[in-house]
This record gives structure tokens, sequence and C-alpha cells, in this order.
């Protein structure tokens, strides 16, 4: 149970933070127009 549960969150992790730089880029353009 526990190596499954750490597979699924290294696995969500991974994914995370594509999308968390994706995020804080655009984040950081649209303040930067603002």
């Amino acid at each position: 149970m526990s190596e499954k549960r750490k597979d699924n969150k290294g696995r969500i992790l991974r994914t995370g933070e594509s999308q968390r730089k994706i995020i804080m880029k655009l984040f950081y353009l649209r303040r930067r127009t603002e």
C-alpha cells in the first residue's frame, strides 16, 4: 500500500511540477502586463 501510494504521489508530483511551471509563467506574464 505504501509503495503504491508513493508511486502515485510521485507521478502526480511530476505532472504537478510541469503545471506549476506553466501557471507561474502565465501569472508572471499577466502581472507584467497589468
